[in-house]
């Protein structure tokens, strides 16, 4: 997809309130589609809700045909790419075109890093920076003004468990969900985490507004970069229960929520059109008519997306086959066009 086209539907995009771009990764490679909840209740308008707008090219001159992309963190119309030969990162920002390749200082193929981009604000402006961490080999910062990676002097002993997902931005921090204690134990809580570009430090444990356990699965998105949502799903007895949280203040070090939805519950067996498949599925909210978008992780299947509002399932909509059958999701994160320069 060329850069005008971009350019073409980020001016139609933000020039309507009932319409947003996301960003999937299908098959190691980026799509552009665009959401539009407005009146979901009408069957016919729930099948043509979310549209592929093409297939995102010219990620980094002619190599992204060959290297394929395996993760995506979005910051203020920023993508910061991971690339499966695990040589470098790639950030791009589609609506100028722009896009820069960061070679990596350390690698260890004995893990899997994860990575944030966020910011630092100091006299009205920002800062851009990406942060790696690497389990044998600690934390990394990389400033993109000057170019540079160096190492952070901050101890990992915060993480517990396991932890795999990469930080979700939300005001130029980044925010991760973490366990607390033995995994898959009864007696392991879930905490909201944050990364502050600005200090360079980790905050504080910040508690959810619900209890977990081993039959919970929790996720995190981002509504418009000014608040965080909090996806908790919960299988009892055939049926799928799901609450959903929005900030109403977000900070590294403080936190308040309020909910979306009070609980849904939608019965897993029968499906009238497919299985229902979304455990540990990314989603998407639109706070204003309290309906989220889940994205299903069936592996070499037809990938879909769920579309619940707070009366249940409104229906599906078919995202394709994939061909990849160890690919475990179609990721999918907001994107919102801006003229940031790299």
């Amino acid at each position: 997809m060329r850069g005008l086209q971009i350019n073409a539907l980020a001016q139609e995009a933000t020039s309507s309130e009932r319409e947003f771009l996301v960003v999937m990764i299908k098959d190691f490679r980026l799509y552009l589609m665009s959401v539009n909840l407005h009146g979901i209740q009408n069957q016919v308008i729930i099948k043509s809700s979310i549209k592929h707008k093409g297939q995102l090219t010219n990620l980094h001159n002619d190599s992204y045909d060959r290297v394929g992309i395996t993760g995506v963190c979005h910051c203020s119309g920023l993508l910061l790419c991971t690339r499966d030969d695990y040589t470098s990162l790639v950030v791009w920002n589609p609506y100028t075109e722009q896009s820069r390749r960061i070679e990596l200082i350390s690698r260890d193929g004995l893990s899997f890093p994860w990575y944030a981009i966020g910011y630092e604000t100091r006299n009205s402006c920002r800062k851009y920076k990406v942060l790696r961490y690497n389990k044998y080999g600690g934390y990394e910062i990389y400033e993109l003004d000057s170019n540079t990676w160096r190492v952070l002097d901050v101890k990992p002993t915060i993480w517990e468990t396991w932890f795999h997902h990469n930080g979700i931005s939300v005001k130029g921090n980044s925010y991760w969900h973490i366990y607390r204690g033995e995994e898959f134990n009864r007696k392991a809580r879930e905490f909201l985490f944050c990364f502050d570009f600005t200090r360079e430090r980790f905050g504080p444990l910040m508690p959810f507004p619900f209890q977990s356990n081993e039959d919970c699965i929790v996720t995190l998105s981002t509504v418009r970069e000014e608040q965080l949502a909090v996806l908790c799903q919960h299988w009892a007895w055939a049926r799928l229960r799901m609450k959903i949280w929005i900030t109403n203040k977000i900070a590294p070090n403080e936190v308040s929520w309020d909910k979306l939805f009070l609980e849904v519950a939608v019965d897993l067996y029968p499906r009238a059109e497919r299985e229902l498949d979304i455990k540990n599925g990314y989603f998407l909210v639109d706070e204003k008519k309290k309906v989220a978008v889940v994205f299903d992780n069936s592996k070499g299947k037809e990938h879909a997306a769920f579309i619940f509002g707070e009366n249940g399932c409104y229906g599906t909509v078919d995202l394709g086959k994939t061909v990849d059958k160890l690919y475990w999701s179609p990721f999918v994160c907001s994107y919102i066009p801006s003229s940031v320069q790299i």
